[in-house]
């Protein structure tokens, strides 16, 4: 079996068509609060190591998506941007999250895979501080 883990993921091969196995550990939608409008669907995954990342569906096709995922599956991911997580909303450590485009292919897996369902992982006060001064 390949290793498609997080670890591997860089912004450097974000045109590489990455391909990441994990499970959905958390699914939301995230909506702006002024306007009530949904901005996006995020996802935590979880791969075979343990290591989570964030994921941002954008509006404009979330909606190709978001009944084909279900919490706790397992799903191998192709075809996605990497770029540096900023801003103040950070749901994870992980210093990247993954951009799903139109193009993004999802594959539920039919083996047998020992993943985590949940990581808790909490942020330090200054750590959240830092966060606040990085836009």
């Amino acid at each position: 079996m390949e290793d498609h883990t997080i670890d591997r993921l860089s912004t450097e091969n974000e045109n590489e068509n990455g391909t990441v196995l994990a499970r959905v550990s958390k699914k939301w939608q995230t909506i702006n609060i002024n306007s009530n409008v949904v901005r996006h669907l995020d996802l935590i995954l979880i791969d075979t190591k343990g290591r989570d990342i964030h994921v941002q569906i954008p509006r404009s096709f979330m909606n190709n998506f978001e009944r084909q995922i279900k919490e706790q599956d397992v799903y191998t991911f192709r075809n996605f941007r990497v770029k540096e997580a900023t801003g103040e909303f950070r749901p994870i450590k992980e210093p990247l999250v993954i951009v799903f485009k139109r193009t993004t292919k999802i594959q539920p897996t039919n083996t047998m895979v020992n993943i985590q369902k949940y990581k808790f992982d909490f942020f330090l006060e200054e750590q959240i501080d830092k966060l606040k001064g990085k836009k």
